[in-house]
């Protein structure tokens, strides 16, 4: 017999099994049919044989050996979208055969009743339980022919894949509405990598809450149904009439509290499901131990009653009436022990589902007392934040007063200083100090004595960008120095103090009594690390005073100078200075 050839030159496939009889007499393979049939509605646009154009299917060609005409044979169930084409069929008379191309699914108008016949006779036919859309874009008309063919009273469908469909809320609704159905079988359901959002998920938790739905297995994982979605599915867990054991909700921008949550409810679903099946289980070992003895005693019965059938007198059928009626008691006996364990199977239950409504309400209990201490915690720290608010407030107040009374102050000495030759370098420095605009005075070499060093002490009190100030060489006594260690304590930014000179006489006056008062500010400083009092007439009584400063606070002091002074050679260790202070005697 000789082959049939399609008619495109590059085909190798054999067309003698099935193939289209174009209007031209040449011939096309199902594989260069179908595709091109489709979107020209049922025409070839050129034989690739003769080159005639816009050719006919004159007839189908079927693998069952049927033939049909080529216009009624023909059907498509979607037009093209895109560059994807959708579903096409050629079915004889007869319906041995349906062919359809290897092309994806298109949702378009006009479709939904060619689906849905399509759908209903695989299943039907094939009599299939399972049916996989996977990556098949099923759009809005293919979700309702699903849908209605789960609820055909034929479908035998458990196990329903539309995974990764770009399904939105509105597809998805049309799925769960089948699951209320009584005719529907589905058991498992995997809606994963979709578009599902919360409407889609209140409206599955609703469905499993009814009845009828037979659902044990659940995905909807990487959708976007949230918390308030989680929520609701949680909501139809806590339902007796809820069959789900396994959920996946993974994916879903949900929160750990809630996953935890729902994941106890799907444990504790599974555990009364274990429980309620080994008791049925163990219900179901007693009525077939004891059906068995009962068959057993009735096959002995029987046994013994046709052996001796014909010697049996009115005696022997007493007894035998006797043993009927033993018989009869046993049925009854377990007849009674079955209605005892159904009896018993069901407050079990009911004690298992007070424990559960228990739990459920100590939970709320529970999260009532955490939502009460949380906001008692934060009654508290805004009680803190206003406490720590009005502190500030009060420093804040109680500092501009100290600034003011010193800036007063420092007026009323300036006013007495005016005739100083000194005044306009104080002034400038005090000026300079209370603005806080420079971190280095240098007033030295001049004639600035104990009222100038005091306007400059009040100054350094209201500055906190001064690091350092050189006094050396002026006329500053014990008055001015206790003037400046009264600056001293507490100072935030000063980090040298210059009284003393580099050479001998050029330091200030200040004495024992001035060396004292620095000694003073300097046991509450933390700051001034350079103290110079060299040259300042001070005897080893001052030193003495120094030394103790620095074991009772001047903790970031690390060098004094105390050279060209009424002292003998000493070292720090000889008049108790801390021993990381460099002293510099010489």
């Amino acid at each position: 017999m000789e082959t049939i050839r399609c008619s495109v030159d590059s085909c190798k496939s054999d067309c003698a099994s099935e193939f289209a009889t174009l209007s031209c007499g040449h011939l096309l393979c199902k594989k260069h049919a179908l595709p091109e049939a489709a979107l020209n509605e049922g025409h070839i646009r050129q034989c690739n044989r003769c080159g005639e154009r816009g050719v006919q299917i004159r007839k189908w060609n079927l693998a069952c050996g049927c033939v049909v005409d080529g216009l009624k044979g023909f059907e498509t169930c979607a037009t093209r979208e895109g560059s994807r084409l959708g579903m096409i069929r050629v079915r004889c008379q007869n319906k041995h055969e349906l062919l359809t191309s290897n092309i994806r699914w298109v949702s378009t108008e006009g479709t939904y009743d060619v689906i849905r016949y399509y759908l209903a006779e695989v299943i039907k036919d094939a009599s299939i339980t399972t049916l996989d859309f996977n990556c098949e874009e099923v759009g809005y008309e293919v979700a309702k022919a699903i849908a209605t063919v789960l609820t055909n009273p034929g479908c035998e469908l458990t196990t329903l894949n539309l995974r990764n469909n770009g399904i939105s809320d509105k597809v998805a609704i049309e799925i769960t509405a089948s699951l209320t159905n009584i005719n529907c079988k589905l058991t498992s359901l995997n809606l994963g990598i979709n578009q599902i959002g919360i409407e889609g998920a209140e409206k599955i938790a609703a469905a499993l809450k009814d009845e009828n739905c037979k659902l044990s297995a659940l995905d909807l994982s990487s959708n976007r149904i949230g918390n308030r979605g989680a929520e609701a599915i949680a909501a139809a867990l806590k339902s007796a009439k809820c069959r789900l054991t396994k959920l996946d909700l993974s994916n879903n921008d949900i929160s750990e509290g809630l996953l935890k949550s729902i994941c106890r409810l799907l444990e504790e679903k599974n555990a009364i499901a274990k429980m309620e099946m080994r008791r049925s289980k163990d219900i179901i070992e007693l009525l077939r131990s004891n059906l068995e003895k009962y068959d057993a005693s009735m096959s002995g019965f029987k046994v013994s009653f046709e052996e001796n059938k014909a010697a049996i007198d009115i005696d022997k059928q007493q007894e035998l009436q006797k043993e009927e009626d033993i018989i009869n008691k046993l049925s009854e006996s377990l007849n009674k022990v079955e209605d005892e364990f159904k009896l018993a199977s069901k407050n079990v239950s009911e004690q298992l589902e007070n424990k559960a409504a228990e739990a459920r309400e100590f939970r709320r209990a529970l999260d009532a007392r955490g939502k009460e201490i949380k906001r008692h915690i934060a009654e508290e720290k805004e009680k803190v934040k206003r406490r720590i608010a009005e502190k500030k407030e009060k420093e804040k107040k109680k500092d501009e007063k100290k600034r003011s009374l010193l800036a007063e102050k420092a007026n009323e000495q300036l006013g007495k200083y005016t005739k100083h030759k000194d005044y306009a370098k104080v002034h400038d420095a005090y000026m300079r100090l209370a603005l806080s605009f420079a971190n280095l005075i240098e007033l030295s070499y001049g004639s600035v004595d104990d009222n100038g060093a005091a306007i400059i002490a009040l100054g350094l009190k209201l500055s906190t960008k001064i690091t350092m100030l050189y006094l050396y060489d002026n006329l500053i006594g014990p008055e001015g120095a206790k003037a400046l260690g009264e600056a001293l304590k507490g100072h935030p930014s000063l980090q040298r103090l210059m009284l003393g000179g580099c050479v001998s006489g050029s330091g200030n006056p200040i004495g024992d009594e001035g060396a004292k008062g620095i000694a003073e500010g300097l046991k509450s400083n933390k700051v001034l690390r350079l103290l110079n009092v060299g040259s300042c007439r001070i005897t080893k009584v001052g030193v003495a005073a120094l030394a103790d400063a620095t074991m009772r606070g001047a903790t970031a002091l690390r060098t004094v100078w105390i050279h060209s002074n009424k002292l003998t050679y000493i070292t720090q260790h000889n008049y108790g200075f801390r021993s990381d202070i460099d002293v510099v005697c010489e």
